[in-house]
């Protein structure tokens, strides 16, 4: 069976566009972002969200052979601090949860505290091998994002905060990402919308590669 996999572009989105729009006001005055999204119906197949994940690392990485991926994932609950949840942290919980991604390279996590609770964060990079598991895991955790970067390319943001998953409010991460010829791809779809994809965010001319 032949699945179709949608594409929308724009060149501006900070311009209404039928793809995605960011705030104006919550990034740089002097940044300009494009935007991809790729879409499946929810019905095409047993995982739709692996399939397009496969699909779009597939593609960019023919198109842009020096890069790599990365996996950016976070609690996107407080937990409460308590003994076993500093004792597994992200993974390791992940791992409980039926989400096992001992298998990420350059793999690391840290944690942030805010009024007796806690949150983690963690990264590793990953491969084509691996999308099944990074499409679970970015299901289980909705505070996630994946990364493609020019290998080398040294990822340095204000982690101190962790972050949202809000894509107008994880301006320190966004703008660092794209000003190294990164693209910043997000889940794109609700639970109850008919498609589900992957939102590609990143300079016009890095996305012309596309």
């Amino acid at each position: 069976m032949t699945i179709e996999i949608k594409a929308l572009s724009t060149q501006d989105v900070f311009q209404k566009n039928d793809v995605f729009r960011l705030e104006r006001n919550a990034f740089s005055e002097n940044i300009c972002f494009g935007a991809i999204c790729w879409e499946i119906s929810r019905v095409s197949s047993k995982d739709p969200l692996a399939e397009v994940l496969s699909f779009v690392m597939e593609h960019t990485l023919g198109r842009l052979a020096e890069y790599e991926f990365w996996l950016l994932i976070g609690n996107s609950a407080w937990q409460p601090d308590t003994r076993v949840v500093r004792y597994r942290k992200l993974f390791n919980a992940l791992g409980v949860r039926g989400v096992d991604l001992s298998a990420l390279d350059d793999r690391s996590e840290f944690v942030i505290e805010k009024d007796g609770k806690l949150k983690f964060f963690g990264s590793g990079r990953f491969d084509a091998t691996q999308t099944s598991t990074i499409a679970s895991a970015i299901k289980e955790e909705d505070c996630s994002y994946l990364i493609a970067l020019p290998k080398h390319a040294e990822l340095v943001f204000d982690i101190l905060t962790g972050w949202s998953g809000d894509l107008n409010k994880d301006r320190s991460l966004i703008e660092s990402v794209i000003g190294k010829r990164g693209i910043v791809f997000r889940c794109s779809g609700y639970f109850d919308d008919p498609e589900i994809g992957l939102l590609a965010l990143g300079s016009p001319t890095v996305l012309r590669r596309l």
